[in-house]
């Protein structure tokens, strides 16, 4: 019901119903609250987006990274093969428990098949190999010789054990040679001679 008010100059107002107030009141209300979701919706858009490029900026840092130290990790791998260009790994000379002297087996094996190379130094790598562990957890190491590394002064007296290394299995069946590889330049020759054999 409609009310009318009389304002003075013999002039009728009509006055809202409570029910027509409420219904203006909600509609207010509801364009209030589709607003407001419209900014927050709007924000959080930006606040992803925002994200996203931080997230792709961050990717793109990781791959250049991971670039730079895969290209030191070659360089620190051809250094150090440089160092061994004139080294060569003798595996399965037998290591006596005491008085062991690497250089004098070397030199006697190399003399055997004919060569005379000059020797810089001499010495055997890897920890002793041991039949028992002073830990339950740690497994016993086998037990077998540890491989000598020789560096000769001169990649001349390297080249001349390496081409006539099979020579040098032939007369010592145990022995085998190789060349001194790094770490990751033997586990892709082990690889490459294993699918060689298969």
């Amino acid at each position: 019901m409609e009310e009318f008010n009389y304002n003075g100059n013999a002039a009728m107002t009509r006055t809202p119903s409570i029910k027509t107030m409420k219904l203006s009141q909600g509609h207010t209300a509801w364009t209030i609250l589709d607003d407001l979701t419209d900014r927050v919706a709007a924000k959080l858009d930006q606040r992803l987006k925002s994200l996203r490029d931080a997230v792709s900026r961050r990717d793109v840092e990781i791959a250049e990274l991971k670039a730079e130290i895969n290209a030191l990790k070659t360089k620190a791998d051809d250094n150090e093969q440089f160092s061994r260009q004139t080294s060569v790994r003798f595996v399965g000379i037998a290591e006596p428990s005491t008085n062991d002297k690497p250089e004098a087996e070397v030199v006697k094996i190399v003399h055997q098949v004919g060569l005379q190379p000059v020797i810089q130094r001499c010495h055997r790598v890897g920890p002793v190999s041991t039949s028992s562990s002073r830990s339950p957890q740690v497994p016993p190491r086998p037990k077998g010789p540890r491989a000598i590394i020789c560096q000769f002064t001169g990649q001349k007296d390297k080249l001349d054990v390496m081409r006539i290394r099979k020579d040098i299995q032939r007369a010592f069946p145990d022995l085998a040679v190789f060349e001194d590889l790094t770490r990751a330049r033997a586990s892709f020759a082990y690889e490459e001679r294993k699918l060689k054999d298969n």
